[in-house]
């Protein structure tokens, strides 16, 4: 044992947040919690929430939200109805993700499945007039 008037070494936790290249598999394994975040990190929440802001300019909750809806949009992109989008990114009202996907994306839900249906069919038959004629 040291000597009480020996001051003591302050704890150290190792810099494990500024060394996370990728958050997104990290929000997705915490269930896109903030709270269940900062533990898979071994960090308070309101370290987490101060780091996130102080390195990225925007909120914790932002940031989580962010992925949420980028993961949405890719799921909408194979044609996956909005509500079934919605519920599997843990909306209970499909209003709430319709307001957000918007507010995000600058088009609702339902209009960028159509856009990226139509965006598909244009494609597919884009290539198929380009392609050589074979009955000359």
């Amino acid at each position: 044992m040291g000597h009480p008037d020996t001051p003591k070494e302050p704890v150290r936790r190792p810099r494990v947040l500024p060394q996370i290249p990728n958050w997104e598999p990290l929000i997705v394994q915490a269930g896109y919690s903030g709270h269940a975040l900062a533990a898979l990190c071994g960090v308070s929440f309101r370290h987490l929430q101060r780091h996130v802001k102080i390195t990225y300019g925007r909120t914790l909750s932002t940031l989580i939200e962010t992925v949420r809806l980028l993961k949405a949009r890719a799921m909408l992109a194979t044609g996956c109805p909005v509500k079934v989008a919605a519920l599997t990114f843990g909306y209970k009202q499909v209003s709430h993700f319709s307001r957000n996907f918007r507010n995000q994306f600058g088009t609702s839900p339902s209009q960028f499945v159509i856009c990226a249906f139509l965006g598909n069919q244009v494609t597919t038959l884009k290539r198929a007039s380009d392609a050589p004629d074979d009955t000359r």
